[in-house]
């Protein structure tokens, strides 16, 4: 199984929102930051604001329109987007009823890779989006907040973020 691109933006872009703590990012500047050309952000944004991730907001007179978070990064989980962007997530294709019914549901193979397929998806509903990207669970008090959005977890590595 390999994750597509697509989704992988996904994350960057969802991360690029994150970061700017419920300010309204364009779709330009999301570009940008991410190194991600302007077409692929606004197609991957529609996909999630399809699925209820992010909101879109419209420009009016001097006010520039542009998307916001709209789940809470607590609320999301790598599975959410995983399937948002790629859909069912499965190691197997399903079988045939020919299948079953000349060899039923004893294939040794077929077993295993269900289990691996039951805890990968198992794994990927752990932790929410947050978790992943402050690198611990978030608290209910407010203290920290501005350090946490400054440091957060990419690629197994902390990495330095700037405030925007």
């Amino acid at each position: 199984m390999k994750i597509n691109m697509t989704t992988d933006y996904a994350f960057r872009i969802i991360r690029t929102m994150y970061l700017q703590d419920n300010r309204i990012v364009t779709s330009k500047y999301i570009s940008e930051v991410e190194n991600i050309s302007h077409g692929v952000v606004l197609r991957i944004l529609k996909i999630l604001r399809e699925n209820n991730i992010v909101k879109s907001h419209q420009g009016r007179g001097q006010n520039v329109g542009g998307f916001t978070l709209k789940a809470k990064m607590e609320n999301i989980t790598m599975y959410n987007i995983l399937t948002i962007m790629e859909g069912k997530i499965e190691l197997t294709f399903p079988r045939e009823d020919w299948y079953i019914k000349k060899y039923g549901n004893k294939c040794g193979i077929n077993q295993e890779l269900y289990r691996i397929n039951t805890n990968l998806i198992q794994d990927l509903q752990k932790k929410s989006l947050y978790e992943i990207f402050v690198g611990k669970k978030k608290e209910t008090s407010t203290e920290g907040k501005e350090s946490e959005k400054n440091h957060f977890r990419c690629h197994n590595k902390v990495k330095e973020y700037a405030p925007l």
